[in-house]
């Protein structure tokens, strides 16, 4: 049996590792490796700018210019890149597994699939949101909740995708304490998520913004995602008291209210901000769909659903032409 120096003294491998990956990989999108998006050639280039808006503060860290280099997509890259290792880190330590080579395999093929490497040149103001939600679910998992709580609360600040996210956390923290104290669990549930969808569908209708209907990068993957998310709801509500069980059962709540309420906007032709919520969702829904699968299984699954989604990366333009 290992003592504690010992595992600590693993933890700061695994952790130094991983800064060192992200390291890297912010080095080579700020050199230009990959390409820089449209969106960076359109204004991202810029030095230094601010909306003055209180949930628009990720335009000023992601045009951070000092002596005229632009560290904001370096800066971007490093934090998406370690705030989502460190979310996966957390995630495969639940499960039981402390294989670092399985860590380093999802974590590298997750910074090339569509949600990481779009958000480090293009779209980094709503990456610097997925940053700190990310963040947020990386402590909600190790049970820190008011560490989790600040994180969700400065992503609300990064961009207004971030206030979606943070009234979904609201929403998880104050159903999951009645969840713990009635009987009828489920009636609850399904009751509580026809008031919020009423609900929801009513601000929507209150919305004074309209988008044109348009995919982010070439292929338009809104009804995929609409499937997915239905998915997910009618899977969630079917093993809720498996979910339940498990040390993840926060963020499977906090992802059941994301499936539920965000293809409301696709009604309302918010189909832009519908798939780019989704991009943000996109990794910690993956992993926390298939957290009830048996630890084997899991494994084999996770590696076929990244290397899938690497795949519909480049299927989409990604590395084509959304990236020049």
């Amino acid at each position: 049996m290992k003592d504690k120096s010992t595992i600590l003294l693993s933890e700061k491998k695994i952790i130094t590792i991983l800064c060192l990956i992200s390291l890297c990989y912010s080095l080579l999108v700020g050199s230009g490796f990959y390409g820089y998006s449209n969106d960076y050639y359109g204004y991202y280039y810029q030095k230094n700018l601010n909306y003055y808006k209180w949930n628009e503060f990720g335009i000023v860290l992601s045009t951070l210019t000092i002596n005229d280099v632009n560290l904001g997509v370096y800066l971007t890259s490093l934090f998406l890149a370690l705030s989502v290792g460190l979310m996966l880190k957390n995630f495969l330590e639940i499960k039981k597994n402390r294989s670092l080579f399985f860590l380093v395999f999802i974590f590298v093929i997750a910074l090339h699939t569509h949600p990481l490497i779009m958000s480090t040149s293009g779209a980094m103001r709503q990456g610097w949101a997925m940053i700190f939600v990310f963040f947020s679910i990386f402590y909600l998992l190790i049970e820190k909740k008011f560490l989790s709580f600040i994180m969700m609360t400065i992503a609300m600040i990064m961009h207004k995708s971030g206030l979606f996210f943070f009234v979904l956390y609201l929403l998880m923290v104050i159903s999951s304490y009645f969840l713990e104290r009635i009987k009828q669990k489920k009636f609850f549930l399904i009751f509580l998520s026809f008031i919020l969808v009423i609900f929801f569908y009513y601000i929507m209708q209150l919305s004074f913004f309209k988008e044109t209907k348009r995919s982010i990068v070439g292929t338009d993957f809104r009804y995929l995602w609409m499937i997915v998310n239905i998915i997910y709801v009618f899977y969630y509500f079917i093993f809720y008291n498996f979910f339940m069980l498990l040390k993840t059962k926060k963020v499977s709540l906090f992802f059941y209210y994301f499936c539920l309420l965000s293809p409301i906007t696709i009604f309302f032709d918010f189909t832009y901000s519908y798939e780019r919520l989704n991009m943000m969702a996109s990794i910690p829904l993956i992993l926390t769909s298939l957290f009830l699968l048996k630890k084997r299984d899991f494994y084999f699954s996770l590696s076929f659903v990244f290397l899938f989604y690497l795949f519909l990366t480049f299927y989409q333009g990604m590395y084509s032409y959304g990236l020049n």
